[in-house]
């Protein structure tokens, strides 16, 4: 579903409006959330219009209706000792460098396996991990059920790494339709190689095919760029952006 949709009381003009993530200094905190110590800052996705030629006077507001999503509470941020933690899991030589730790995130996923069940009408994706993963996890005292990040659309599947912030490890678009709130994940061991007596960790995601998607998919799953999925997220006129869906996982 869209995060936002609503109706501008005056008219603009697309191709001149842009967007950008930035941060924005958190004024009040939203009732119930019980954070005792918060940022200072919130990531926001800032959208710039350009009003049109016969619409630029005061609009005295910007939509004449509008909807929106209900969101968790933010939640109390993770210590500092966390952050470092994690980030050292991820790049052990240059921990506070978010350059090095975003080519890290990309280089984590080794390969992707993908197939489908027609019995029960779901699609499995393993992302294979770098062998390293595990014993550097064990060096650093970090449980890897929660160093992964699932978002998961209609038609789209973003993994990323949480260190002190999240870093895209694979983001890509689906064969078809899912239904994203029964997704599961977990993260699992397997072979190096058929006969093969070592072994490496994967995480394992399970995705229910929605109706009218359970046809045999020609490819489960296509690995984008990120200007790529800029353009599939990009507002659209006719659709909305999909960004909702998480999964819990284990060490077997």
């Amino acid at each position: 579903l869209g995060i936002c949709v609503g109706t501008f009381k005056g008219r603009v003009d697309p191709q001149f409006s842009a967007w950008e993530i930035t941060s924005v200094r958190r004024k009040n905190l939203p009732k119930g959330s019980n954070i005792k110590c918060p940022a200072f800052f919130n990531p926001a996705l800032r959208i710039k219009l350009a009003k049109a030629q016969s619409h630029r006077g005061f609009w005295g507001g910007v939509f004449a209706e509008r909807q929106t999503v209900d969101f968790q509470l933010p939640q109390e941020r993770i210590s500092w000792t966390d952050r470092l933690q994690r980030a050292l899991v991820l790049s052990p030589s240059a921990p506070l460098k978010p350059a090095v730790k975003a080519e890290k995130a990309k280089a984590m996923c080794t390969r992707i396996e993908c197939t489908q069940d027609t019995v029960t009408q779901r699609a499995n994706i393993i992302l294979h991990l770098e062998g390293g993963l595990e014993e550097l996890a064990f060096k650093f005292k970090l449980d890897l059920t929660n160093f992964f990040a699932l978002k998961v659309g209609e038609r789209l599947l973003d993994v990323a790494v949480v260190a002190d912030a999240e870093f895209t490890m694979v983001v890509g678009r689906l064969g078809g339709a899912v239904e994203p709130d029964k997704t599961t994940w977990e993260i699992v061991r397997e072979k190096d190689a058929l006969g093969s007596d070592k072994e490496h960790l994967a995480i394992k995601i399970s995705l229910a095919k929605a109706m009218g998607s359970r046809d045999r998919w020609t490819q489960v799953f296509e690995p984008l760029e990120p200007w790529q999925v800029s353009d599939l997220m990009r507002p659209a006129l006719e659709g909305a952006v999909i960004t909702d869906g998480a999964g819990t996982g284990e060490v077997e």
